[in-house]
């Protein structure tokens, strides 16, 4: 994007930010219509009057959504390549994204100028099945095929054993017990080398996923667009009741983005609430110094949060 373009975006947004309390709200409506109040310092705007927002509004609006998930689920390696889930996975998402609510969050202290994105989106529990029977079959997919050749093998093996003569009557109960104990034996060691390829194709399957629950990056993330990214600090994810009643989990990390040797500090901070038929999903994403100024108006937000 050519400079200007920047200038002019970056000039319009300080315009909107110095008489946001003509223009704007001070709260934000997730897409579960839960209203969280920032506070009257804060400025929030409607994403589709904002620079970023606007994009992504545009892209909802007249870009090929489902084929843009799929390509970047697939160059992650969470779907094989021309995967059928992939397109019904994609399908689902694409319809959830397209009712997400987006603002800018903006504001303007100690002669510093902070702002940050918000997305929120609604997963009915309808979706969600369909997104998780999409993953599953992915899985399913994935899994190593017994080729016709093995199961003619197996199934000639065990006409083998079935047609072999019966013990003779004489065979003593030492004998058999033998016998058994050698069956026993084969059956653990099956069932051990069995759960051994198990946790190693486990193992394999969560290098693949995107973040570690530790916080760690996943391979898999340096992706679509060729970035690189670094987790430098996370928390865990915290279950809380606000005053008012609202149960919610949130959590936040910071990492920095690496793109042709430039590096950009990231600061995201989660909530997930539910209401009677969906999960409510929020994201705040900002430049690491709104995030640590932004983050404790959320937090009041929270705490003060109604049902």
């Amino acid at each position: 994007m050519k400079l200007k373009k920047w200038l002019a975006a970056s000039a319009a947004a300080m315009i909107l930010v110095s008489g946001a309390s003509a223009v704007s709200a001070a709260s934000i409506t997730t897409a579960g219509d839960q209203k969280l109040d920032l506070g009257s310092s804060i400025s929030v705007l409607p994403g589709e009057r904002t620079f970023f927002g606007g994009q992504f509004h545009d892209w909802l609006l007249t870009g090929n959504v489902e084929g843009t998930i799929q390509e970047i689920l697939a160059q992650g390696n969470v779907f094989p390549e021309n995967s059928v889930s992939n397109k019904q996975f994609a399908s689902v998402a694409a319809s959830i994204l397209k009712s997400a609510k987006v603002y800018q969050v903006c504001a303007s202290a100690n002669d510093t100028y902070y702002q940050g994105m918000v997305l929120s989106i609604a997963v009915s529990d309808n979706d969600m099945t369909k997104l998780l029977l999409a993953l599953n079959a992915a899985q399913a997919e994935a899994s190593p095929v017994i080729e016709p050749e093995t199961a003619a093998a197996a199934s000639a093996d065990n006409k083998v054993t079935e047609g072999k003569a019966a013990p003779a009557a004489e065979e003593t109960a030492a004998e058999g017990e033998t016998v058994k104990a050698a069956a026993t034996k084969a059956a653990t060691e099956k069932t051990v080398k069995a759960e051994a390829k198990k946790e190693t194709k486990k193992e394999a399957k969560e290098e693949k996923s995107e973040i570690k629950n530790s916080g760690d990056v996943l391979d898999g993330m340096q992706t679509a667009w060729g970035k690189k990214v670094e987790i430098t600090e996370n928390s865990h994810w915290e279950d809380k009741v606000s005053k008012n009643g609202l149960s919610y989990r949130t959590g936040s990390v910071k990492a920095l983005v690496h793109k042709d040797g430039f590096v950009i500090p990231v600061f995201a901070k989660g909530i997930i609430t539910r209401s009677v038929t969906s999960t409510i999903y929020t994201v705040f994403v900002a430049d690491q110094a709104s995030g640590k100024y932004l983050d404790t108006f959320f937090d009041k937000a929270l705490e003060e949060a109604g049902k």
